[in-house]
This record gives C-alpha cells, sequence and structure tokens, in this order.
C-alpha cells in the first residue's frame, strides 16, 4: 500500500480496497432458484449492480497529476480494457442480415498494450493465490468459491470463481460445484465457463471457473448475445426432458436443464475423459448447463494465434496481437497486430478452427 501523506481525500478514497459485497439469496437452493421463488428479479438485480460497482473500483485509478503512477497499483487488475466488438457474418447473400449467423469478436487494446512479463521470471506455483487472493482482490464469496476479479481482463466484469481449497484441481467438477455455479450464474446474472485442461488457456493447478457479464459485450447500444445462446443460430433437438443436443456454428453441445442438471453433467464430463479419451468445456447459463467435447490435438485456433477455450466455444473470439511461432525460431521478431486480425477474420476462418477443435458426444446422451 502507498504511503497516504498530505494526499487529497479524494486519492484517499481511491486507495482504499473495496469491501466485500454479500451475493444475496445465497442461501436458496437450486430447486427454490428453478422455481423463481418471488422475488428472485430484485434479488438478482440488486447482486448485479453491487458486483458492478465493486468490479468497477478494482480497474487501475492514475494519479492526476503523475499519470505514470497507478494509485491502486497493489491490488488492481493489470489495466482498463479498451474494447473493439464487431460481428463476423458468412458471405451469404440469400439471407437477411437478422437470420444470419455470427460470431462476436472482440480487440482489447488495453491488453496488448499492457507491458511485457520477462520470461525470465519464474513461474510462480498457484498465480492465482499470489497475484489475486495474496493481494486480498475478493469481491465476494460463494459457498467453496471466491469470487475475485480477472487480472487480466478480455472486457468489463471478467471475473473468476476460485476454488477456497488450494488443492483442488481443475478437473471432474463434482455434482455441488456445477451446482454452485447455476445458483450464482441465476442469482448474480454471469455466465460461467470452465475450461479442462487441455481444453483452453486456463490455469490448470486451482479449480476455478470464468465469469462473464453477458450484457457486458455492448453493439451499437444494445447487448449482443453470445452465439450458443442465440435460438436463431443454434438447432435443437430435445432428447428426453432436460437433456438437447444444440447445434451449429460447427459445434455440437450437450444441453441439460433441470434439478439432475449438476449430476449429468459431472457424469458427462468424467465419461467424455474416462472413456473417450477428450477433455472438455462447461458452460453455465443460469438454468441451462452446456457441455462441449474437445479435440485436445487441434485447441490451438491459428486464425487466432492461440487455445480455444469455452469461451471462444460459445461463439466469442477474443483476438490480440500474434507472435509468429516459425519467425520465432528463427530469433526473428514479428507481431500481427491485433487490429489488422480484428478488422480480417472471417466467419468461415473462425468456424474452421472452433470446428476443429471440438468433436461430436459420441452417444453420450444415451448413458444421461
Amino acid at each position: 500500500m502507498h504511503k497516504i501523506v498530505n494526499e487529497p481525500d479524494a486519492i484517499k478514497k481511491v486507495l482504499e480496497k473495496p469491501n466485500q459485497i454479500e451475493i444475496y439469496g445465497c442461501e436458496k437452493s437450486l430447486d427454490s432458484l428453478l422455481e423463481k421463488f418471488a422475488g428472485i428479479w430484485e434479488v438478482s438485480a440488486e447482486n448485479l449492480v453491487n458486483y458492478r460497482k465493486v468490479w468497477n473500483m478494482y480497474l487501475p485509478k492514475r494519479h492526476p497529476e503523475d499519470r505514470e503512477r497507478i494509485l491502486n497499483e497493489e491490488w488492481s487488475v493489470a489495466y482498463n480494457p479498451i474494447v473493439a466488438v464487431r460481428k463476423s457474418y458468412p458471405n451469404d447473400n440469400n439471407l437477411p442480415l437478422s437470420e444470419l449467423p455470427y460470431f462476436i469478436v472482440i480487440l482489447n487494446a488495453g491488453r496488448d498494450n499492457r507491458p511485457k512479463q520477462k520470461s525470465t521470471e519464474q513461474k510462480v506455483e498457484d498465480p492465482l493465490q499470489r497475484n489475486i487472493l495474496d493481494k486480498g482482490m475478493i469481491i465476494a464469496e460463494f459457498e467453496d468459491f471466491y469470487l475475485s476479479p480477472n487480472g487480466y481482463p478480455y472486457h468489463h466484469y471478467a471475473s473468476l470463481l476460485i476454488s477456497k481449497d488450494k488443492n483442488r484441481k481443475q478437473e471432474y467438477p463434482s455434482p455441488g460445484e456445477i451446482e454452485q455455479w447455476m445458483r450464482f450464474s441465476i442469482l448474480a446474472k454471469q455466465y460461467v465457463f470452465f475450461n479442462s485442461e487441455h481444453a483452453g488457456a486456463s490455469i490448470s493447478g486451482r479449480m476455478h471457473a470464468q465469469v462473464v457479464d453477458p450484457e457486458g459485450i455492448r453493439y451499437e447500444d444494445g447487448r449482443v448475445l453470445y452465439p450458443i445462446l442465440n435460438d436463431k443460430i443454434m438447432k435443437r433437438i430435445k432428447i428426453k426432458d432436460g437433456i438437447d443436443i444444440v447445434e451449429g456454428y460447427g459445434i455440437t453441445a450437450l444441453s441439460l436443464k433441470g434439478r439432475d442438471a449438476p449430476y449429468r453433467a459431472s457424469l458427462a464430463v468424467r465419461k467424455l475423459r474416462d472413456e473417450h479419451g477428450h477433455w472438455y468445456n462447461i458452460m453455465v447459463n443460469g438454468r441451462e448447463v452446456f457441455i462441449v467435447s474437445r479435440n485436445a490435438e487441434k485447441e490451438k485456433s491459428a486464425c487466432i494465434g492461440k487455445n480455444c477455450g469455452a469461451y471462444e466455444i460459445s461463439g466469442v473470439i477474443l483476438v490480440g496481437n500474434i507472435e509468429e511461432p516459425l519467425l520465432e525460431m528463427l530469433d526473428l521478431d514479428r507481431v500481427v497486430d491485433g487490429a489488422v486480425i480484428f478488422s480480417q477474420l472471417s466467419h468461415e476462418q473462425i468456424g474452421s478452427n472452433i470446428a476443429n477443435a471440438t468433436t461430436g458426444l459420441g452417444g453420450l446422451e444415451r448413458y444421461l
């Protein structure tokens, strides 16, 4: 913490770490939330307002007279996300724009412009503990998880649910953990997703899930619906009550709803891993859980230069500067600017990369 010597009151206020908030309604069971108890919309709306307010307090605050100085540097996220958003449509003149499938492409200039970390720095065994929790960057506690801002946010309100158990590995979420994600998603109006090992760029050492605000992506002053949640893009095939197969833009996902969803989801990912040999992504949107099987051999997307995680599988493509690996092997520095990639990525390129990173479900729905 910076020493406060004759600082104006406004600056002293910035230096104060925000207090944790309470997630109202956390005592409610999943059954109660699925039944939409009276007043739930008021509870979730208040949680959302409180969450956004505290999250914004973790953005870097610059000193008004010394712009190089970050007042809350010891407990702020790495940068203020400066985001551009566009939709990428297929080349199809036979349909009106409103009926065309799309990907959401996001360029975060704040992320690209941040200072690079030295490659000589020693890797930390648990960076989530050292870089976030040890700094007291905790927005709230929700049962077995800490809710913390993502230290490197791709857009506003990007957060993490980090297991309180330091020894809990990033594998096989239990029915209880998936139930907690569903309850949190409903109560806070947030989208939660989980990358298993070899299914995205997530840190594998300690269990955590990503959190994004579905209202956080704006386009022409309106909310942009994630493609996987858009019924005009995705085709649903009902298998039985609470189980659908969802297909579109190159992916096949398992959709689970109802009180049994956490148990079915937990069973499904174990079968994918143990019997089919596939890694997986889990996406939680309130009362619905999506599961996608991954092709670990083609996990990396050539068009965005990084591993596809659950967010990309949801149809949201995060682009940035790409260092060309071939030239790097030749000791030549070459960086493809993120702004160039952002403007040139086509729907067909993205769709091909996403499809390559996933596999079919292999009849998994029959076991649930």
